[in-house]
């Protein structure tokens, strides 16, 4: 695998993913972020079993390829290195080069083969919502979810598509956050679904990452089973 990319895309991009990875990973391969690049697009992911968070960047691939690098170490190198065009190379045995400028750096991965299975979702249903109003709404909700193992049920924010609205529901048995927002729902579409409090907290540094950065893009899709 070989590619070209910029300093701030690729960067973006792993600290987009990065969050998920924890400290004290039981496996080694869940502190490395897969790298998968063909002719069309490249795509970083990182998980931690209950949560996979994927990122499309920009780059130019000379050869395409995958391979998986530990996410922290390779952001702090990337973050030290000038604003300028990087090229990373990786061979057979998942050893990557990093070069950039007069910079040269060399980190040993781990084989796509140990990298647990991207969750493959197909839907039926999908919901078009502009980010900052969906951030905003879990914010005014994400508080009042409860954090108490015992009661599952209650740690995560219901998520209802009915009537014409979507309403964010989160409470811990003592009190009780509620938020709607007006949005297009087809009868048949109706559902409610619950997000887990991680889900929420890693969904809203995304969309956070997305409103700062100089995207155009202001929206959310929202895609069901």
């Amino acid at each position: 695998m070989k590619f070209k990319v910029t300093k701030a895309s690729l960067l973006n991009g792993l600290q987009t993913v990065q969050n998920v990875v924890g400290s004290r990973s039981t496996l080694p391969i869940l502190s490395n972020v897969l790298i998968h690049a063909d002719k069309s697009e490249t795509w970083l992911t990182t998980t931690d079993l209950d949560v996979t968070i994927r990122c499309k960047i920009e780059a130019e691939v000379n050869k395409a390829g995958a391979t998986t690098l530990p996410v922290r170490r390779l952001a702090s190198i990337i973050r030290e290195l000038p604003d300028q065009m990087i090229e990373i190379e990786v061979d057979e045995k998942d050893v990557a080069k990093i070069e950039c400028n007069e910079s040269h750096f060399k980190i040993i991965g781990l084989s796509v083969d140990e990298f647990p299975p991207v969750p493959k979702t197909e839907t039926k249903y999908a919901f078009t919502l502009d980010q900052g109003a969906f951030r905003e709404m879990m914010k005014k909700t994400a508080y009042a979810a409860s954090t108490d193992e015992t009661r599952m049920v209650l740690n995560g924010v219901l998520l209802a598509f009915r009537g014409g609205k979507l309403m964010v529901v989160a409470t811990d048995g003592r009190r009780l956050a509620m938020v709607e927002h007006e949005v297009e729902i087809p009868k048949e579409a109706e559902i409610d679904m619950i997000l887990p409090n991680k889900t929420v907290g890693e969904l809203m540094h995304v969309l956070k990452d997305e409103e700062n950065s100089r995207s155009t893009e202001k929206t959310i899709r929202l895609s069901l089973k």
